[in-house]
């Protein structure tokens, strides 16, 4: 009995863990997002700030909105989520351009 329900809750919990959804952010070289440079890894999709620059990159966009409804990111100049801004949406506005100095950091935020 109690080993049943030790491998009930255990189960319960990857499978919460296996539906958690997932967003992909893409640097780009160019200022359109079309020109690849990097994918910064394991993204945050609560909105935590995320610190990441990629030398050469001029913009950004949301490449994959796993298991969310709605993906949104903001993109900004400065570390720690600050200075100007500008925000991509997977499904709609979704390339983040800053010709010349690129994206210093990141938050991304995942709807159900």
């Amino acid at each position: 009995m109690q080993l049943t329900a030790i491998i009930t809750l255990l189960s319960a919990t990857l499978a919460g863990v296996a539906s958690a959804g997932s967003i992909q952010v893409n640097y780009y070289t160019d200022g359109g997002c079309t020109a690849y440079a990097s994918t910064p890894p394991n993204t945050p999709t609560n909105g935590g700030c995320y610190n990441w620059q990629w030398t050469g990159s001029n913009s950004a966009n949301i490449a994959n909105c796993n298991g969310f409804r709605q993906c949104t990111c903001l993109f900004y100049t400065q570390p720690n989520c600050a200075g100007g801004l500008q925000s991509a949406q997977y499904g709609g506005n979704n390339c983040a351009s800053n010709w010349g100095q690129g994206w210093v950091s990141f938050r991304c935020q995942g709807v159900n």
